[in-house]
């Protein structure tokens, strides 16, 4: 079993960006009239959401695209009008789906942030909860949220990084859902993570 503090390490350990000329992102066209256009042959689309990112009230896409071999990337499509725009390809963040597991929970748009969701755990449910905002140039986590469950004894713990008001929230509940504890202290200071592509 593979619990959230093993999982959330591995992920940190992984994070190396990529130069931003890397030739994978070659492979898809910078520009389309639909999302079809932007699917590698022998890759399949396997989530999807739509919103307005960048606050131009035109409904933007986020497609999540899986290779033969379980390989995943984030598409960020934003619409200018006419056509789609490719302003980002990101690989890296959706963790890949192997023969035993598959973390990968979903995506969506709210209130113009892009939210990615995993999941795992057996006798320990963990769910991690990313939120990331565009600003100026580019997309930032802007929150994080780490919940874990125990199935054994029901209790659920929070813990939530504001990275906004750099606040951090630590709060622990009974199976019945009441309140036990709660603790909220200052994040250090410093600058947003960017979304970019890992390896």
């Amino acid at each position: 079993m593979i619990n959230f503090k093993t999982f959330f390490i591995c992920f940190i350990l992984l994070s190396l960006n990529v130069n931003a000329d890397d030739p994978f992102t070659k492979q898809f066209p910078k520009t389309g009239n639909s999302i079809h256009e932007f699917i590698p042959n022998s890759w399949k689309v396997i989530a999807e959401a739509w919103g307005d990112l960048n606050f131009d009230k035109k409904k933007d896409t986020v497609l999540i695209i899986e290779s033969t071999n379980f390989k995943r990337v984030l598409l960020i499509l934003l619409n200018q009008g006419k056509h789609l725009e490719l302003f980002q390809a990101v690989r890296g963040v959706i963790p890949s789906k192997t023969k035993k597991s598959d973390f990968f929970s979903g995506i969506s748009i709210n209130s113009g942030q892009l939210i990615i969701e995993q999941q795992g755990g057996e006798n320990l449910i963990w769910k991690l909860i990313q939120v990331y905002k565009f600003r100026k140039d580019a997309f930032y986590l802007i929150s994080q949220k780490n919940v874990e469950v125990d199935i054994h004894t029901g209790r659920i713990r929070h813990k939530e990084f504001n990275f906004l008001k750099g606040l951090q929230t630590t709060q622990t509940f009974s199976k019945e859902g009441k309140l036990e504890s709660e603790r909220i202290k200052k994040l250090p200071k410093q600058n947003l993570q960017k979304l970019e592509s890992k390896i």
